[in-house]
Formats: C-alpha cells, structure tokens, sequence
C-alpha cells in the first residue's frame, strides 16, 4: 500500500488550501515530506507542492503548522497515519478500523 498515494487519493495539491484558517501567514515549508509505511517497509519522500496543503500543513491553536514526516502502520484490524513537524513533534494521529 501506498501511505502518499492513499493520503492524496481523489484530492489535489491545491485542495485544503481552504481548510487554512489565514493562509496569509502558513510558514514556509521546508520542501518535502517523507512517507513512511510500516506496512510494507518502504519509505518515499515527496516535494510539497505535490501533496495537497491539508496534508503539508496540521492547523494547531490556528496556525499551521508544516508536517515533514508521515508515518502509515496497521495493528490488526486498525490502520494509523501520524504527522511529524520539522522538530520531530507528532502533529496529529488518524486512527480507523477496516
């Protein structure tokens, strides 16, 4: 399974923009992200204008705030995606049941 290819499945780069608060004042992006799939073991990184912005940036207290690392797991039945910001902080976690 494909972590980016699922995350930007049926969107584009510029979907989300909206789902910014003030897009005036996103903070630079360092340019890419690194999608990790513990599923599979593979790990790919993407440049940021090739993933939509909602996936590029987690909005916390209303600011964005840019993800650099997305990691994809499965523990039996779940499957979990975590964000990570440039100093390592988990951003956010989206868990689901198949």
């Amino acid at each position: 399974m494909d972590a980016a290819a699922d995350l930007g499945a049926a969107r584009s780069p510029s979907d989300g923009a909206a789902a910014m608060s003030n897009p005036t004042q996103t903070p630079p992006h360092p340019g890419s992200i690194v999608f990790e799939n513990r599923v599979d073991g593979t790990q790919q990184e993407q440049r940021v204008d090739q993933v939509p912005a909602d996936v590029a940036f987690v909005e916390l207290d209303g600011q964005p705030v840019p993800v650099v690392r997305v990691v994809f797991s499965a523990f039996g039945d779940q499957r979990r995606i975590e964000s990570f910001g440039v100093d390592g902080r988990l951003l956010s976690v989206t868990v689901a049941s198949i």
